[in-house]
């Protein structure tokens, strides 16, 4: 969930995750639409820091590359025992066909406008199920429970989000980027490509060599 903590030492720039339709500021991103969400306001710089990484406009798949679980492995954390789970580069099949993160938006309001409060450094697929029934996560151990924002859901328009967290700053556009690390402008419908993509996780993947998220053409 920190990724962009843990890069900055490299890339020593948190707005490089950015995009640049997104109207929020750095101080948008630090400040907005926090407490609300059930977090601490950023009132000290390592707070502020974490704001900025958490609420940067790149979206990580998450459930396919380094799921948050809750695992009797993990180390105790409050009232259980959590922590990421990631996932080795090579047990993934296909990189250039496993979608690495996405446009992404921090919250809506009600009545469906955007809150000018920056994105969220992580977004969930469009389907979990294989149509044999398999579940596509990468799930190992003792996985007890795992963190996600609810999956798609179609049938709410204004919820956000809709489309998992991923957002089209661009009209209907998406910005891409792939594990091997080139990058595509997508339509959103393009993301459930090979899948029968329902609330909650309710559809299937019926094509893996369409589906873009799980690595496995």
């Amino acid at each position: 969930m920190e990724r962009g903590n843990l890069l900055q030492p490299y890339m020593k720039n948190y707005q490089i995750f950015d995009c640049p339709s997104d109207p929020a500021n750095d101080q948008a991103r630090e400040t907005d639409d926090v407490t609300n969400m059930g977090l601490p306001p950023g009132n000290t710089p390592q707070q502020k820091l974490f704001y900025l990484a958490v609420k940067d406009d790149f979206g990580y798949n998450w459930q396919y590359l380094c799921p948050l679980v809750v695992d009797s492995s993990c180390p105790q954390i409050g009232d259980g025992q959590v922590c990421d789970k990631p996932v080795q580069i090579a047990n993934i099949a296909a990189p250039a066909h496993m979608i690495l993160g996405v446009d992404s938006l921090w919250d809506r309001h009600p009545d469906g406008s955007v809150v000018v409060a920056g994105g969220n450094d992580a977004v969930d697929p469009p389907c979990r199920i294989e149509a044999d029934g398999s579940d596509s996560f990468p799930y190992q151990g003792n996985v007890e429970g795992f963190f996600w924002y609810g999956a798609w859901v179609p049938s709410m328009p204004l919820a956000w989000n809709v489309f998992g967290g991923a957002w089209p700053w661009h009209g209907d556009i998406v910005n891409t980027a792939f594990v091997d690390g080139h990058a595509k402008p997508f339509r959103v419908t393009q993301l459930t490509a090979g899948c029968n993509v329902q609330d909650y996780w309710g559809g299937v993947i019926y094509d893996d060599t369409q589906y873009l998220w799980s690595g496995r053409k």
